[in-house]
């Protein structure tokens, strides 16, 4: 384990000591399930050389599960979990609700919803085919009803009005002059940056959302600290803030609201 750290520090990978800790789980379960796996060191070095950790594993952990990624889709991010907790504490309809996650990517967000949720079914939107088909393999993985449409929500009447009492996004909402870490920059590019300031599919996801909610929905927005004009668009017409909640660094953050 301190070779693996070490290794692993020395390459400038930002939390050696967690990493080495995923590493060494994940060939023991592969070893006592006896599916075939690269060794570990061959995961180091692979992760040495720039990979993400996600991709060369093919899955991920998110609020204490386990779901499958790929090198071509952006793995879900533990600031992201705010979204969940949100989209959790302030759903008024627990009883079967029908959940919406707008730019789903592997479908992490959307599944933990409902499994926190006790239930419900989950309707989810992204641009990716290889994103949706994870995301396919993840609902079906943990047990969750779940459907999943490629298409551009920003395409009229893609998504239905009125349809759901939960809707999360996690957009993609950075500009291309952002400062991020090297890590980011090698997930997809469309799930990372939007335009020169990150602020339109943000915007879009919070009309979108707003608008497939039934009266007494909660919609819930990741964003980063710079978007305070997000905060201000959901608080008109028939949309009421309740809550914004920050990450630990407090660059990431996520707006809640009502549909009135």
């Amino acid at each position: 384990m301190d070779d693996i750290i070490a290794r692993l520090r020395d390459a400038g990978v930002p939390q050696p000591g967690y990493e080495a800790r995923r590493i060494t789980a994940w060939a023991a379960r592969r070893s006592a399930d006896g599916r075939p796996a690269i060794t570990v060191d061959e995961v180091v070095r692979r992760r040495v050389d720039g990979e993400l950790l996600a991709h060369v594993l093919g899955e991920t952990m998110f609020m204490g599960r386990s779901f499958a990624c790929g090198p071509d889709t952006f793995p879900p991010q533990p600031a992201s979990r705010l979204v969940v907790e949100g989209a959790i504490e302030h759903a008024l309809t627990t009883t079967d609700p029908r959940v919406v996650d707008l730019c789903c990517g592997v479908g992490a967000l959307g599944v933990s919803v409902c499994l926190g949720l006790g239930g419900g079914t989950l309707v989810g939107y992204d641009i990716s085919a290889t994103a949706l088909e994870f995301a396919r393999t993840n609902a079906r993985a943990h047990g969750v009803r779940a459907s999943f449409i490629e298409a551009d929500i920003g395409d009229p009447g893609r998504v239905p009005r009125e349809c759901a009492d939960v809707v999360i996004a996690n957009p993609p909402y950075f500009g291309v002059a952002d400062p991020v870490d090297n890590d980011a920059r090698r997930f997809p590019r469309e799930a990372v940056f939007a335009d020169d300031e990150g602020r339109w599919l943000v915007r879009l996801c919070v009309r979108v959302g707003a608008e497939a909610l039934r009266p007494g929905g909660v919609l819930v927005v990741e964003h980063h600290e710079r978007m305070d004009a997000v905060v201000a668009a959901v608080d008109v017409g028939d949309m009421t803030l309740v809550a914004q909640t920050r990450s630990a660094s407090a660059r990431f953050m996520a707006v809640s609201c009502f549909r009135r």
